[in-house]
């Protein structure tokens, strides 16, 4: 008996293993889908959550991204980052907030950072959910290794024909949820690297305030 639970244990180590691996490659070549296409634009809708309740209502926004770089426009709100340097402009303030975010805060802006930082500090294993919206599709579940982390679990739905993405969700805390779901993609953008940097005559009259 203590050989058979020995040997099953075994089996069920080699298992999550194995697991393990395969989320992770769908991950890779879903982050591959995004570099070898140049820059990707895509349309989602925002909802956040507490528990299973919705809380407030959709937000729509688009975003334009080559590499680390993207121009992100929701509810309003226009952010442009270069790979460096981030401006955010508020229409309703006539300000333009000029900032250098550290890998957090990026994460907490941009739904695409998981390209890279699913590569580190977490682990991962694939979920239960089979399709999505009539596709058949990976969910990859990414635990946090460290409570220390500001994302505790991320939740992607990937498609398996394509490895584009679906949908991706965000859990901080114990309940807050945070669901952003592509409704359009496009990629073969061909745009010049100013458009993710914020240029005066975007917003004229706005005050320029220097946060770095």
């Amino acid at each position: 008996m203590k050989k058979f639970l020995l040997m099953l244990l075994l089996c069920l180590g080699v298992s999550v293993h194995v697991d393990a691996q395969s989320a992770k490659s769908v991950l890779d070549k879903t982050a591959a889908t995004f570099t070898e296409k140049g820059a990707v634009k895509a349309e989602f809708v925002i909802k956040h959550f507490l528990g299973q309740t919705q809380n407030g209502q959709p937000m729509t926004g688009s975003i334009l991204l080559n590499g680390k770089k993207f121009k992100l426009n929701a509810e309003g709100i226009t952010t442009w980052f270069d790979g460096k340097t981030q401006w955010t402009f508020v229409p309703e303030n006539e300000e333009v907030n000029v900032t250098e975010p550290t890998d957090e805060e990026l994460q907490s802006i941009n739904p695409y950072t998981f390209l890279n930082f699913y590569k580190k500090g977490y682990k991962y294993k694939f979920g239960n959910t089979k399709s999505f919206q009539g596709k058949n599709i990976y969910e990859v579940v990414l635990i946090a290794k460290s409570q220390k982390q500001d994302i505790k679990q991320v939740v992607l739905f990937v498609e398996k024909s394509t490895h584009q993405l679906m949908q991706i969700k965000f859990r901080q805390g114990t309940n807050n949820w945070m669901s952003i779901t592509v409704t359009s993609f496009e990629g073969g953008q061909k745009v010049p690297d100013s458009t993710f940097s914020f240029d005066k005559k975007d917003a004229p009259n706005a005050e320029i305030i220097d946060l770095r």
